[in-house]
């Protein structure tokens, strides 16, 4: 039996008493009793559950180090060296089985003499883990911090816009070491544009991390090396490619800024001697540029006059309400157009052309940019020809009304003539010789084309004036065609000519019959008096574009382009006469003036196609389907 004394009281004790021995074993703490020699005297059930394939025997006799280091050296920190020195309580921390003990080594006195120690061994790894891991927080958030102020301080740097690319690059290379493990032994090398930015203690060494951006056509290149043997870390390559994309960024930035300054100077050069007048507005129409020598020339205004002012000053009184509602609207819309009349220094108006556009500045703010030019000249022009227009428009109605009187005038004592003349012909047998005769029926044919004639112009003279009323109903267009073809089949057979019909069978549309009789009349007695005999007439129908078009083609004298532009004015026939040509020439020049009014009022179209004099022709006109 081994006695040992409790250290407070100094009591003895058994250790085989049973309730003590029960108590020993249970306790949750490793608990060991070494003799003088550091040899185990004992140890509890918590103890010998830490050991791997250790048995009783294993363990009895042995000491610390042998089993706590597994060698038989004497450890340094053996409990007993300290106890005999000092005669007090130690404690020390050591690693065992992967966990970390914090031990208590209390002396053992028997009879006042130290007869040996007792060693208490309490788990603290979780504390060592909390510690060790709240290093590596420690540690992870001072290298965020340092990577933060790295970032930080690039920040600040490409937001002077003061500096040049050059100075931002050659800053640039000072702050990125500190942004990583080792400053004192990184060094870093900016390549851009074919310049080369390197701090003072830069090699080129074999422990390298890289990125690369393209800027443009221009590449940024940026190297960070160590000096020594150690290894980047990944957060460290995340930092130098964002790196690179933030002067990415900063670098594009300055190159569209440098471009931007250039392109200011070059439109503030064009706009300065620019003929008309540059502004630029904001929301509240204030002035916040103008070409200054522009205003000077044609206002007699300069910047002082006018920057910073509203402009609505020099808006017309007349044109003031008009103009606000415009640009409030266009301003939304982005642009605009309109004319008004703007005051001169002298208090004088001149008439202006106004486009606008609206567009961002730097700080984002919407503006206007306006350019005005002097239409006064025109204006004035305009002023004249209205007053020209309006004695025109006054002519012209004189002359409707002239043609009108003078051509009913002309026709009664037409009929008169035309009468008699068909009088005396019918008596010509028993009354007149063959020459009177044939006097007569000069006299009777050249009644009958002044008829037309005159017929022509009271025709035209009506489709002129605002009183004309159609007499639309929904009719076939096919079966007036053929009406109107067989209508002049007399005059067809005389000329010799072949027709040939390419029209639907029946092509139902609202016109007014009368009136759409007059235009194929007319185009077909063209097609038959202009192509020489033996000719041939084409007449076709084809849809297109929700109306029908109608043609008649002839193989008879063609068009110049002059031509073609004159034949559907008022008196624009075409001479043929004198030309050697077989063809009838009689005429007033109205017929296709009359059916282009026609048409017109059918709201239709009429034209003609030719490839030239003696190429033929193809009149066309269309009506709109119901």
């Amino acid at each position: 039996m081994i006695n040992f004394f409790n250290i407070d009281s100094k009591k003895q004790f058994d250790i085989k008493n049973t309730f003590w021995l029960t108590a020993f074993n249970n306790l949750e703490q490793p608990i060991l009793f070494l003799n003088l020699k550091n040899k185990i005297l004992y140890y509890n059930n918590s103890f010998f559950n830490l050991l791997d394939n250790l048995s009783h025997i294993d363990i009895i006799g042995k000491s610390c180090c042998e089993i706590f280091q597994r060698t038989k050296e004497t450890l340094n920190l053996c409990p007993l060296i300290h106890i005999k020195a000092s005669f007090k309580q130690e404690s020390s921390i050591i690693k065992f089985q992967n966990k970390y003990f914090k031990i208590k080594k209390k002396p053992i006195f028997n009879k006042d003499q130290l007869s040996g120690s007792m060693l208490i061994m309490n788990d603290i790894s979780f504390k060592i883990d909390s510690t060790n891991e709240l290093e590596k927080i420690k540690y992870y958030y001072n290298k965020r911090i340092k990577e933060l102020n790295c970032i930080y301080k690039l920040t600040k740097l490409v937001e002077n816009q003061n500096l040049s690319i050059d100075e931002v690059l050659k800053k640039a290379i000072d702050l990125i070491p500190f942004a990583l493990q080792f400053p004192s032994i990184t060094t870093t090398r900016i390549i851009y544009d074919k310049n080369e930015y390197v701090l003072s203690n830069f090699y080129k060494s074999k422990w390298k991390i890289s990125t690369i951006e393209k800027i443009y056509e221009k590449t940024l290149i940026i190297e960070v090396f160590y000096l020594e043997d150690k290894d980047f870390l990944k957060e460290e390559e995340y930092l130098l490619k964002d790196i690179g994309k933030r002067l990415k960024t900063t670098l594009e930035q300055k190159y569209i800024n440098i471009k931007l300054k250039k392109s200011e100077e070059k439109y503030r050069l064009i706009s300065e001697n620019a003929n008309d007048l540059i502004c630029i507005l904001d929301e509240k129409m204030k002035f916040e540029f103008i070409n200054e020598r522009t205003y000077k020339q044609l206002l007699n205004y300069s910047s002082v006059d006018l920057i910073g002012k509203c402009s609505l000053f020099l808006i017309h009184p007349e044109d003031l309400q008009q103009s606000v509602k415009l640009f409030n609207q266009r301003f939304n819309i982005g642009t605009g157009e309109t004319e008004m009349r703007i005051k001169n220094h002298d208090g004088n108006f001149k008439w202006f052309d106004v486009k606008g556009q609206t567009f961002i500045d730097s700080t984002n703010r919407k503006k206007a940019l306006l350019i005005s030019r002097d239409i006064s000249k025109r204006k004035d022009l305009e002023r004249t020809l209205n007053i020209q227009n309006k004695e025109l428009k006054k002519l012209g109605e004189l002359k409707s009304e002239f043609l009108r009187r003078a051509s009913h005038e002309l026709k009664t004592p037409l009929i008169a003539i035309k009468g008699f003349a068909n009088f005396l012909l019918r008596l010509k047998d028993k009354s007149f010789d063959s020459k009177t005769v044939s006097m007569l029926k000069e006299i009777d044919d050249g009644c009958s084309r002044l008829e037309i004639i005159i017929n022509n112009i009271i025709e035209s003279s009506r489709l002129e004036s605002s009183e004309v009323i159609l007499n639309i109903k929904e009719q076939d267009l096919s079966l007036l065609i053929n009406f109107c073809l067989n209508e002049q089949s007399i005059s067809i057979n005389n000329r010799k000519h072949q027709v040939k019909l390419e029209i639907e069978n029946k092509i139902i549309l609202n016109f007014d019959k009368e009136q759409i009789y007059e235009v194929i009349t007319n185009l077909l007695n063209n097609a038959i008096k202009y192509t020489l005999p033996n000719g041939l007439i084409t007449v076709a129908s084809k849809f297109k574009d929700n109306h029908v078009i109608i043609s008649i083609k002839d193989s008879g004298v063609g068009f110049t382009e002059d031509e073609k532009d004159r034949v559907f004015k008022q008196f624009g026939k075409i001479e043929r006469y004198g030309k050697g040509l077989n063809i009838k020439i009689g005429g007033s020049g109205l017929g296709l003036y009359i059916a282009k009014r026609i048409i017109d009022l059918h709201k239709g179209k009429i034209w003609v196609e030719s490839e030239g004099k003696n190429r033929g022709s193809t009149f066309y006109f269309s009506l709109p389907l119901p």
